[in-house]
C-alpha cells in the first residue's frame, strides 16, 4: 500500500481510485498543465516542467488580483525583476533566475499571498481553526518541492545556493514590490516596513498576451546570451 501525505483525498472528487501501477511508479493525485502535461504536487520530476506551461503565468494576477488595474502578472513581474537586474550589471545567469525566480507558481499551489502563508503559522490564527501550525507544514513543503525542481529544471538553483547572487534577485524582487505597491495599489493604513526605492520609472500594466511575449523573448534572449558566455 502506497504511503500518502495526509488529506490528499482533498484533491480528488469522489472516491480515489487504487494504483493503476506499483509504488514508487504511481505518484500521487496530478493536476493538468496547459499543454496537457502532468504535475503531480507531492512527488514532481524535472521531467514533468515544459516551458510552454509557463504560458499560465501571463494569466495569473499577482496580489490575487487586489491591484488598482485590471491585472499585472507574475510574468510580468519576473521580465521587470530581470531588466532590472541587468540594469545593475548582473550576469546572464543572475538575470535569468531574476526572470525565473517565481516560475514555479505556475503550478499549484500558484501565487500564494505573503500574509495568507504567514499566518498559516500564526498561532493565534491556527487556534480559530482549532489546528497547530505543525498542521500547515505541509503546504510549505509542496512549494519547496515546486521551486526546487523547477529551478533545477531551468539550471539556476546554483544562483539560489549562493547567498550573494540569492540576495541580488532579492534586491530585484523588493526593488519590484515597491514600485508595484506605489503604481497599483491603493493606499492602507498598514504600514509594509522597510522598502527599497521604487524604480523612477512607472509601471502601466501590459495584457496577458504582451506578457507572455515579454516573458519569452526575456527567456530567448538569455538562454543565447549565456550560450555565448560558456
Amino acid at each position: 500500500t502506497p504511503l500518502v501525505p495526509p488529506m490528499w483525498h482533498a484533491t480528488m472528487l469522489g472516491n480515489p481510485e487504487p494504483p493503476s501501477e506499483p509504488f514508487p511508479a504511481w505518484r500521487g493525485p496530478h493536476c493538468q498543465t496547459l499543454t496537457g502535461g502532468h504535475w503531480y504536487p507531492f512527488s514532481p520530476r524535472v521531467e514533468d516542467v515544459r516551458f510552454d506551461d509557463f504560458q499560465a503565468l501571463a494569466r495569473i494576477n499577482r496580489y490575487g488580483g487586489h491591484t488598482l488595474c485590471d491585472g499585472y502578472t507574475d510574468a510580468e513581474h519576473g521580465v521587470r525583476c530581470a531588466r532590472y537586474l541587468r540594469r545593475l550589471g548582473a550576469s546572464p545567469l543572475v538575470c535569468f533566475a531574476g526572470l525565473h525566480h517565481d516560475t514555479h507558481e505556475y503550478v499549484p499551489p500558484g501565487d500564494q499571498v505573503g500574509p495568507f502563508l504567514r499566518a498559516m503559522s500564526d498561532r493565534a490564527a491556527c487556534a480559530l481553526l482549532g489546528l497547530s501550525p505543525a498542521a500547515f507544514d505541509g503546504v510549505a513543503a509542496i512549494i519547496l518541492r515546486a521551486k526546487t525542481v523547477v529551478r533545477e529544471a531551468l539550471g539556476i538553483a546554483e544562483v539560489f545556493a549562493d547567498p550573494e547572487r540569492a540576495a541580488l534577485v532579492k534586491r530585484a524582487d523588493m526593488v519590484l514590490l515597491a514600485t508595484e505597491r506605489r503604481d497599483l495599489m491603493a493606499d492602507g493604513p498598514v504600514a509594509w516596513g522597510a522598502m527599497p526605492e521604487p524604480l523612477a520609472e512607472r509601471i502601466h500594466p501590459w495584457t496577458p498576451a504582451e506578457a507572455w511575449a515579454e516573458f519569452r523573448a526575456e527567456h530567448e534572449r538569455m538562454v543565447a546570451e549565456m550560450g555565448r558566455a560558456a
